[in-house]
């Protein structure tokens, strides 16, 4: 695989044993390799790196919190990771990058390990190439692209399902092209499936492009199977359907229908509204990882806080009351409307950064609201989700009759 990684980040020696992927005979991918796994238990990935972070409080006192693992973990996470690869065809290959597909994995899926047993298989995704050079914009071939890259999905998830599920509950998690893969994995697999649908804990899939048929979305506190689905955008850069630069996520369905938007955080107290404005738990890569992401630009913070504060060590920054959002539905977008409470006089950064904005595929550069904040939109609301899965994990489990040690 040619290398286009996120970030010049090396992991430990140990992980490179891993990034070779066994393939069966037809060439398509053995999950019943370890090596065709990002994460699984078992596998020393991502997952298992060092996840601490750094709390920034608007005071400046830093200190660092340490990630916890669940010991025994009694549900299951299935995370399927966004476009990261840059290799140089349609679909990438097995081979993944701890730099990029490992990296992201760690970035949104790791800190799950509080609650589930977390499973992120490799797959063959559409590239980034081929959606920056244009080729993913010929609809025969996005089809045949993507049909491809979900068969490898299915694959991993029925491996998944006949050798490690065992009857437990599940989360399902994804973001971008991995949420599309998850939302057709509900209208197909677990829609259809009263049994597998009565296990479904819940599913945390922003940016994807609607929703299940029979799934409902997340609106009240301690409710179980159901989905929950946003696409982050700052409140001063608003998407917009402009017809030469329209935003891409979010957007109105034409039936008059709204895209559906759910506040994570808005879940996690009894009879709070929806639509309310509600203070994010942020967890941020420390030296946000994405300076280096091939053609797009990003707006990197400066330093979390002021140097005679102290230096951030950890992996990642913890940043409480810094960060509120909301959904909102407007001119054709339904969003998660993002606002960075900065204060010049304090010792913390006044930004949070990513602003994610393709260049290369528009020719010139392109307005920060053509994408937003949408590599953010896990980080935004990362601790929410951590104390999200640990909720609706418990409403499940108080919910279902006792159960053998085997599901």
């Amino acid at each position: 695989m040619r290398a286009r990684p996120l970030i010049t980040l090396a992991l430990a020696s140990a992980l490179a044993l891993l990034i070779a992927p066994a393939a069966r005979a037809d060439g398509d991918p053995d999950y019943g390799q370890a090596r065709s796994w990002i994460c699984r238990p078992g596998v020393r990935g991502p997952c298992g790196d060092d996840l601490d972070a750094t709390v920034v409080p608007a005071d400046g006192r830093l200190s660092v919190e340490h990630a916890r693992r669940a010991t025994a973990p009694p549900v299951d996470c299935f995370y399927v990771y966004p476009t990261v690869s840059g290799d140089p065809g349609m679909n990438s290959d097995m081979n993944w990058s701890p730099d990029a597909e490992g990296l992201i994995t760690r970035q949104q899926a790791a800190r799950f390990g509080s609650t589930c047993r977390v499973f992120a298989p490799a797959y063959r995704q559409i590239t980034l190439t081929a959606i920056i050079d244009g080729r993913s914009s010929d609809t025969a071939k996005q089809r045949a692209a993507d049909a491809f890259a979900y068969a490898d999905v299915l694959r991993a998830w029925k491996h998944y399902l006949a050798h490690d599920n065992g009857g437990r509950g599940f989360l399902l998690l994804g973001h971008s092209q991995g949420a599309g893969m998850v939302e057709r994995l509900l209208h197909e697999q677990i829609d259809p499936d009263p049994r597998l649908h009565a296990r479904l804990i819940g599913a945390y899939m922003p940016s994807a492009a609607g929703v299940s048929r029979t799934t409902p979305l997340c609106s009240r506190y301690r409710q179980i199977g159901c989905v929950a689905t946003w696409a982050s955008y700052r409140a001063d850069r608003a998407p917009t359907a402009n017809a030469l630069l329209p935003s891409l996520f979010g957007r109105d369905p034409a039936d008059g229908t709204h895209f559906p938007c759910v506040n994570p955080a808005t879940l996690l107290k009894p009879g709070t509204d929806p639509a309310a404005s509600t203070w994010l738990d942020s967890y941020f890569p420390a030296r946000f990882p994405f300076g280096q992401y091939p053609y797009f630009t990003w707006q990197a913070p400066g330093p979390w806080v002021r140097a005679d504060h102290g230096t951030v060590t950890t992996a990642f920054v913890r940043t409480p009351r810094f960060v509120t959002g909301r959904c909102v539905h407007r001119e054709g977008y339904s969003f998660f409307e993002i606002t960075v409470h900065r204060d010049p006089a304090d010792p913390r950064v006044d930004d949070i950064g990513g602003d994610m904005t393709p260049f290369a595929y528009y020719v010139v550069p392109t307005p920060r609201n053509v994408m937003g904040l949408h590599m953010a939109d896990y980080d935004l609301v990362q601790g929410d989700l951590q104390r999200l899965a640990a909720l609706q994990t418990n409403a499940y489990l108080g919910a279902r009759p006792k159960l053998s040690p085997a599901g």
